[in-house]
């Protein structure tokens, strides 16, 4: 189940991960659940559509997929948006549960395709309807039932642009932390477009901070602050403690018992190490918005903290254009759905199925693509990478991001 914001790049991955697997030899359909997603070539004709083979072209130009099920078939949004007089957002959720409806018709499509076919759902962008709504989480179930009896993940796509800004970048962990406890499903995060961070400036912090997320907690410093070096913020911080330390005439200050109210360090005890939040307040703006600058820094340093403390989420560096981010991607997602667990069944399976049918160079073909293939299942069951390797690669493939 491919979920995520709005320009995460779910219909890029759907049409990259389709094609990447096939190259494998593993046969993989896409099912588009997005009700408005007009960019995906299928056989089936809607109303002003060219003929089946200039719509694949035509969608192969726009690197889109070819999709097997189109939910739109069933209901668009754009038809309910012109009959209901409702916006997108309540269009969208309206063919949601339309589909919850009829989600018979979902699963009898689905039963006609390859019983042996890998299947990824292209679900829409709104991130209300899988982090709060629970239509989509009921589809999910009706999926995992024994008629169909799948074995589902869930694959949430975040834009790494979201990391040139802390507050954005902890509100997107808080979204995915979320989704992930909403959809009980296994679940793989993923940071895309990471080959376009060169160009969106300078992070103050190397890419496994972003990807593993042990620790949060610096973000904290840098919201609304510029990206100035480390030793600029330490003395800047420095400052505002000890002009908090002389100020001994403020009442506020001493009715609270500490700075951070005021936008001061916090001294976090709880583990002994006595870290304390480096935020500082901003002294030119005047007492009133520097006290609520530091509650929004105090508000943001307990959010890290409980996302440090869990280590629920973690991310996965990849570009879609890059084969070797795209197979840890694949190997991670094999792991969450147990499909790792199954590939020597499945290829002798698909061998008993093929055998004696095929020419003798068809054969060497498809025993060319079992082999990769079972290469791939067979890294999937160990870890053959640290992940500090892993991210100095990310670090020196795409400048130091």
């Amino acid at each position: 189940m491919i979920i995520g914001p709005p320009g995460a790049g779910k219909t890029t991955y759907c049409f990259g991960m389709q094609q990447f697997l096939t190259q494998l030899g593993r046969e993989c359909v896409v099912v588009n659940l997005d009700f408005a997603n007009e960019h995906v070539g299928n056989n089936n004709k809607h109303d002003g559509d060219d003929d089946t083979q200039e719509g694949g072209k035509h969608a192969a130009r726009l690197n889109t997929y070819d999709c097997a099920i189109d939910v739109r078939d069933l209901v668009s949004l754009e038809a309910v948006m012109e009959e209901y007089k409702l916006g997108p957002n309540g269009g969208m959720m309206f063919c949601m549960e339309y589909l919850l409806e009829n989600v018979d018709w979902l699963v009898e499509s689905i039963e006609k395709l390859p019983t042996h076919a890998y299947i990824l759902f292209d679900c829409p962008g709104q991130v209300e309807l899988f982090s709060h709504h629970k239509a989509l989480g009921d589809i999910i179930a009706a999926l995992g039932k024994p008629r169909l009896d799948f074995r589902l993940c869930s694959v949430h796509l975040i834009d790494s642009f979201y990391c040139l800004e802390p507050a954005t970048f902890i509100s997107a962990v808080l979204l995915v932390a979320s989704t992930m406890l909403r959809l009980s499903l296994p679940h793989v995060n993923v940071l895309t477009k990471i080959d376009l961070l060169p160009n969106y400036g300078h992070l103050p912090f190397t890419m496994n901070f972003y990807t593993e997320l042990t620790n949060l907690k610096p973000l904290v410093r840098y919201i609304d602050n510029p990206m100035e070096s480390l030793e600029a913020i330490e003395a800047q911080e420095q400052r505002e403690w000890q002009r908090r330390r002389e100020d001994d005439n403020d009442e506020e200050e001493e009715e609270d018992g500490d700075l951070s109210s005021y936008g001061g360090s916090i001294v976090d005890s709880s583990d002994g190490s006595g870290a304390r939040n480096p935020y500082p307040a901003n002294p030119t703006t005047g007492a009133n918005s520097s006290k609520l600058r530091g509650r929004l820094a105090r508000m943001s340093w307990e959010l890290c903290d409980v996302l440090s403390d869990f280590g629920l989420v973690a991310f996965l560096p990849m570009n879609i254009q890059d084969a070797t981010t795209v197979g840890r991607v694949a190997i991670a997602i094999d792991k969450a759905n147990g499909y790792s667990f199954a590939a020597s069944e499945s290829l002798a399976l698909r061998q008993r199925e093929q055998g004696g049918n095929a020419a003798g160079g068809n054969n060497n073909n498809n025993n060319n693509a079992d082999s990769s293939l079972n290469h791939l299942f067979s890294m999937a069951s160990q870890d053959l990478e640290p992940e500090y390797a892993k991210s100095l690669e990310i670090y020196e493939k795409y400048g130091g991001a």
